[in-house]
């Protein structure tokens, strides 16, 4: 699906078609990205980067977004005097939280899989790479902890029984002596 929702629940379609990619093309993304981006022919590392750079992600969907933006808020100002994000952007700003992020990742890679159909498999690999490697990640952060747990548990209870080995083996009269601490 190339919608998604925001936090104050507006749809957002990130469908893209060959005047959205032309105008695409011509944007400058140049405060959120250090290359070119060519939705023509969308490269393996663009993909990655939109995977990992939220930033040049809402970019992107700002800019397809712009004419629906600029229909939804006609009567928010869309001039900013000081470089600063216009009032007009930062309305749409405004209901982008991580939910909404990681819907508008959603929402583009399914959009550029319609665009490039040859290509869907390839684009939603990338998609989901970081989420399986996040997934892995996890899987074997929970085996760490498991396998540290059983460390110390078997540290803990050798040390416990060394101590109490100890203490057998220490008469009373010797633990009165040294303030009832083992030697």
């Amino acid at each position: 699906m190339t919608t998604f929702k925001d936090r104050f629940r507006n749809e957002w379609d990130c469908k893209i078609t060959m005047e959205t990619a032309m105008r695409l093309n011509r944007w400058d993304f140049s405060q959120v990205y250090d290359r070119p981006v060519n939705l023509y022919a969308p490269d393996e590392q663009l993909l990655k980067d939109l995977t990992l750079n939220a930033g040049l992600l809402i970019a992107l969907v700002y800019a397809i977004c712009k004419p629906t933006i600029d229909e939804r808020y006609k009567d928010v100002a869309d001039v900013s005097t000081d470089g600063s994000p216009s009032p007009r952007e930062l309305q749409f700003l405004r209901g982008i939280d991580g939910e909404a992020i990681e819907n508008a990742r959603t929402a583009i890679f399914e959009a550029l899989a319609d665009f490039f159909p040859t290509k869907r498999t390839a684009i939603l690999d990338a998609l989901n790479r970081p989420r399986q490697a996040e997934k892995e990640m996890e899987t074997l952060m929970k085996n760490r902890d498991t396998e540290l747990t059983a460390i110390m548990k078997q540290k803990s209870e050798a040390y416990v029984e060394k101590m109490m080995k100890q203490l057998h083996e220490t008469d009373v009269e010797t633990l009165l002596e040294n303030d009832g601490k083992l030697s």
